[in-house]
């Protein structure tokens, strides 16, 4: 059975993690708050609390499939500090048995001009943030 480890059980990662243990998956999940802790594992997932900032090497990575679920949070008061989180990631992974890396990133690296674009359209990033996050997706 194949081991996914999510990084970040928040809105988007919590969902996501119930629907792969539905699955039949192993599923490794991290939070940053303490007090999610109990509701993680009493839905079956191996919790792990972790804080990017002071992250180091862990079983967490000890998974076939990652996810990151990491928000670029508004109150980055170093528009750079999501990059920087996600190096540390990915430095970690380096030695890692993760085959498969999922990356989810925002909308909000587009122009807001009602243009659809495709991952490989080329386009001037509206923002900083932007910037950063359409980087870390590469």
């Amino acid at each position: 059975m194949q081991t996914i480890s999510l990084l970040g059980c928040g809105k988007l990662g919590f969902p996501l993690a119930l629907e792969l243990l539905n699955e039949r998956f192993y599923v490794k999940g991290s939070t940053t708050t303490a007090s999610k802790i109990e509701q993680l594992k009493q839905s079956g997932i191996i919790t792990y609390l972790i804080n990017i900032e002071e992250f180091t090497e862990s079983d967490f990575f000890n998974s076939d499939i990652l996810v990151l679920t990491l928000p670029y949070k508004k109150s980055f008061s170093d528009p750079n500090s999501y990059k920087k989180q996600i190096k540390k990631v990915c430095d970690s992974l380096r030695y890692s048995s993760i085959k498969h890396i999922i990356f989810t990133s925002s909308s909000s690296v587009y122009p807001k001009d009602n243009k659809v674009y495709l991952p490989t359209d080329k386009f001037i990033p509206p923002s900083t943030r932007a910037e950063i996050l359409l980087d870390c997706e590469q």
